[in-house]
């Protein structure tokens, strides 16, 4: 009788599977599968291109169909708000720690040590268990008062202030300093390996060093002293005084409200900063035409998941050049499900400027389409006997925008994405300045400027 129910029981698990096998299958085939994650703020793969005879014997057909086939699943951006939503569950709340996070004053040289490798929620974490253990009841209330009266809330070490059109969010600051060495020997790296170049230091800060509101300062670290002491690790590194520049101009809209990068404005002043420094020609503002993006919204409530940044919308402006003839090219990479670099296609010519309509989160993809590739803007005409290789984050997309009357060819590399060597890669195409374009989270991690070493073979 045992024997007989196992049998069965066996029986019904493998028609279960079948059936759960044959759902699938079916909801992969039939229903519409995306071009784009609004998620994840980017382009997913295309449908390989018809398959030749060397495509087809290599294999690499049959590994971008699977590559395909992975990145677009049906209801994609669904199924990744549900996952996130499910590890929120699973993790542990920090709101009201964050609160109580007191940030200039409240670590030490032990803290450091230990987080200095941890990942960006792990920080936040530890610091948080630091700062809660001396910490008082009462005080904690009192915080939540001053927070829900002056209409502020934090949530995932992000600042929300303001009501409708007003309102803002800014990055709190982490503020350990380990970062300021790893970023400062990487740099002096390039400038031993490459002393006949000019290299520059651009250093972005986040928008909570401008725009957090006083009572909520003590939460977030001085970033100027981060960036101050970095710099003066720097051995002939040329530093350009981003953060100095841009408080001349806060009362601009120097940074986006509801995303995590500065605005086009932003950048426009930083790349005018730079082109004197270099000593390169530099057009007014008032040279280029203004394009508008209505109903933009940013990254944070894609990050965050805050209610508050739901159908908070503004305008991103960008500006295009005006009587210059450019040549934009380039190749993009394939990633893997991690999101490292496997594979990149061949170079294309392409647009600088990508169009994008009103009421989307992308259009900070406006500059080359995004970070996953490597671009070359050829100009005509300019005869500065100088070409610029930008090696940046997301935040240095606008700068090179700014940049086509000073340089004869602008080249363009993520951190992220680039598997050539980049030594071979700055003599062939005769590079005479590099500038490091990183906004101070960069800068503060290892990631970045481990990433820079080893495009130059250094791995350590």
């Amino acid at each position: 009788m045992n024997r007989l129910k196992k049998k069965k029981l066996k029986f019904l698990e493998k028609k279960i599977l079948i059936g759960i096998y044959l759902s699938i299958s079916v909801f992969l085939l039939i229903f519409k599968r995306p071009n784009t994650s609004q998620i994840e703020n980017r382009n997913l793969e295309k449908f390989p291109d018809k398959p030749n005879i060397k495509s087809f014997l290599s294999g690499k057909f049959f590994r971008d169909l699977s590559i395909w086939f992975s990145d677009t699943v049906p209801f994609r951006d669904d199924i990744l708000t549900i996952s996130y939503k499910m590890r929120d569950l699973n993790g542990i709340e920090t709101k009201i720690d964050m609160r109580k996070l007191e940030l200039n004053e409240n670590f030490n040289e032990e803290m450091i040590a230990t987080i200095s490798t941890a990942s960006p929620s792990s920080m936040f974490l530890q610091l948080n268990k630091a700062s809660l253990s001396n910490a008082n009841i009462e005080d904690t209330k009192k915080q939540t008062e001053v927070l829900d009266n002056k209409n502020f809330s934090m949530e995932k070490g992000v600042i929300v202030f303001g009501d409708g059109d007003n309102t803002r969010a800014v990055d709190v600051f982490q503020g350990f300093r380990n970062g300021d060495e790893f970023y400062s020997y990487t740099l002096n790296l390039y400038k031993e390996k490459f002393p006949k170049l000019n290299i520059y230091s651009m250093i972005v800060p986040n928008s909570v060093a401008y725009y957090c509101p006083d009572e909520l300062k003590k939460y977030s670290a001085n970033q100027k002293k981060f960036i101050d002491n970095l710099n003066s690790l720097f051995v002939n590194v040329v530093k350009i005084p981003v953060y100095e520049t841009l408080l001349e101009h806060m009362d601009e809209d120097i940074y986006l409200r509801t995303d995590h990068h500065w605005s086009p404005l932003g950048a426009y002043y930083a790349a005018k900063e730079f082109a004197k420094i270099a000593k390169v020609d530099f057009r007014d503002i008032t040279t280029y035409d203004p394009f508008e993006i209505n109903k933009f919204y940013g990254s944070y409530y894609r990050l965050t998941g805050i209610e508050r940044l739901k159908n908070v919308y503004e305008k991103f402006i960008y500006y295009t050049p005006r009587n210059i003839i450019y040549k934009t090219e380039q190749f993009k990479y394939v990633v893997d499900e991690k999101g490292n670099p496997i594979a990149k296609t061949e170079l294309k010519q392409t647009d600088f400027f990508q169009q994008y309509t009103g009421g989307t989160p992308r259009a900070y993809q406006v500059y080359m389409g995004g970070d996953n590739n490597t671009t070359h803007v050829k100009t005509e005409g300019i005869n500065s006997g100088r070409n610029l290789l930008i090696l940046k984050d997301s935040f240095g997309n606008p700068v090179p925008s700014y940049l086509f009357f000073s340089f004869d060819n602008i080249y363009v590399v993520d951190y992220r994405y680039f598997l050539d060597d980049l030594e071979t890669f700055i003599n062939s195409s005769r590079i005479t300045d590099i500038l490091f374009i990183n906004n101070v989270q960069s800068a503060m991690r290892d990631k970045a400027s481990k990433n820079y070493r080893k495009f130059i073979g250094i791995n350590e």
